[in-house]
């Protein structure tokens, strides 16, 4: 994993390859300062550039970091290349000399022939392969499009791929595997026949912002407080109150 290699690794804030735009990522793959009259990605304003722009440059929101797309399908007339689309078929302009193939990829009629075409992004002739890449390697598939995350080719830099880049299925759209959260609770009941949470219950690993399930009995979560010797919390505040009203009470009734 490099800058410049069209993937968001650890430590860059964004990779828009090696033709990149600076003002929109850094040559060292790291998010610009605002400059002022310029537009940017995360001032909630959608540019030439962008895909969108939700005023922020956070991942997994429906927005990338580099104001990409990142929710939807091949097919639904929107290219997202946050998803690895780079055309959709309703809106691919016929008069081009390379298609639109039903993945949403370019299909130029001359890959293969050792020229970078209109419509590829590499061609090596007959070493173009599917085959797995090595780090630091540079390859081409038989499509004459680079390697990359989400081609259903595990190369020597990812830890998954699965042929798209939508998380919560196991592999992120870095193509780094996923420790899913679990989805359900596993409930027992005590001794009283109250339902707790049980020991093969899990919580969630990775917060979800989702409300808590309306099932999920809150005194199974939340740690009961009990009122111990020497406490000087309100609880203890309230009892010292009570004990002195009582002890009041119970002089007056002895005087009269």
């Amino acid at each position: 994993p490099s800058c410049g290699d069209l993937v968001i690794d650890i430590g860059e804030e964004c990779d828009l390859g090696p033709n990149g735009d600076p003002l929109r990522c850094t040559a060292n793959c790291q998010l610009p300062t605002a400059v002022q009259g310029v537009a940017l990605c995360g001032d909630g304003v959608i540019d030439e550039r962008e895909e969108c722009d939700d005023g922020n440059v956070r991942d997994f929101d429906g927005c990338s970091s580099v104001c990409q797309l990142e929710q939807g399908i091949c097919g639904d007339g929107i290219v997202q290349k946050a998803l690895g689309e780079q055309c959709e078929r309703s809106s691919h302009d016929g008069s081009l000399p390379y298609g639109c193939s039903s993945a949403c990829r370019f299909v130029s009629d001359l890959c293969g022939n050792g020229e970078v075409d209109a419509g590829e992004e590499c061609d090596q002739g007959n070493r173009n392969s599917d085959l797995p890449t090595l780090s630091g390697v540079e390859g081409c598939r038989t499509d004459c499009s680079l390697p990359r995350c989400g081609d259903d080719i595990l190369d020597d830099s990812e830890q998954c791929d699965d042929g798209n880049r939508l998380k919560g299925d196991g592999c992120d759209r870095f193509c780094r595997i996923e420790v899913k959260a679990a989805e359900s609770f596993d409930f027992a009941q005590d001794d009283r026949g109250q339902q707790i949470l049980g020991r093969g219950g899990l919580f969630p690993e990775y917060p979800t912002f989702q409300p808590v399930p309306y099932q999920l009995p809150y005194a199974s979560v939340l740690p009961q407080q009990m009122p111990i010797q020497g406490d000087t919390g309100p609880a203890a505040v309230l009892i010292m109150i009570s004990g002195a009203s009582a002890g009041v009470a119970f002089m007056r009734r002895k005087r009269k």
